[in-house]
């Protein structure tokens, strides 16, 4: 305020508001570029990251501290502790039928190799998405959270439960309402949940 100065009391801004615009729905994959991106993981040696954050819904940097030590096969649980997660609330994620038989087939392999970033990029590459793409460059950007987005869509489908979907994947059922019911088809769940490695897996 210009001089003299008169101090105000209160926050004159504190009363505007910012419109947001209206946001895009999260982005998934196709039937098609899970299988693709599956194929190429298990070549890759990132099966086991792929399978938790496509069929289990983990982010990123969840999957990145995971280790094997937090997978229980027998009870089909993964118990991922506060410090991994984005709310900072521990949670346990259910290992489903598709999941089981990943994690398997790869018991023991690493989750987050030291070559996890070039060799993601090339199972990326499987699915049609470049990092970043240029302008001569027909591949897409690898949307944010994709594999996660693609799980909870399907997760969805397959219960249709907002209270089921919010627990297994943390969030809340108004994010499930909005951003995730009848992303996909039925027909396509069914396929997504009988997805299988082609591989013998890990020695």
């Amino acid at each position: 305020i210009a001089r003299p100065r008169r101090w105000t009391a209160v926050n004159p801004c504190r009363e505007i508001r910012i419109e947001k615009g209206e946001q895009a729905p999260p982005a998934i994959l196709t039937l098609e570029q899970c299988k693709g991106l599956l194929t190429a993981a298990e070549g890759e040696g990132l099966a086991p990251y792929v399978a938790v954050c496509l069929f289990a819904g983990l982010r990123p940097f969840e999957a990145s501290r995971l280790d094997w030590q937090a997978v229980n096969l027998d009870d089909k649980e993964i118990r991922l502790e506060a410090m991994q997660t984005k709310t900072g609330r521990a949670r346990v994620v259910t290992v489903g039928d598709t999941l089981l038989a990943w994690l398997k087939a790869y018991k023991w392999q690493p989750f987050f190799p030291s070559n996890w970033r070039k060799a993601f990029d090339r199972v990326k590459l499987a699915a049609g998405f470049g990092t970043p793409p240029d302008e001569k460059s027909e591949l897409k950007p690898w949307p944010v959270d994709v594999l996660r987005h693609t799980g909870i869509s399907h997760y969805f489908r397959k219960t249709g439960s907002y209270g089921q979907t919010a627990e297994q994947f943390g969030n809340s059922e108004a994010i499930i309402k909005n951003h995730y019911q009848g992303r996909v088809n039925s027909e396509d769940t069914k396929q997504f949940y009988a997805l299988r490695p082609t591989q013998k897996g890990a020695k």
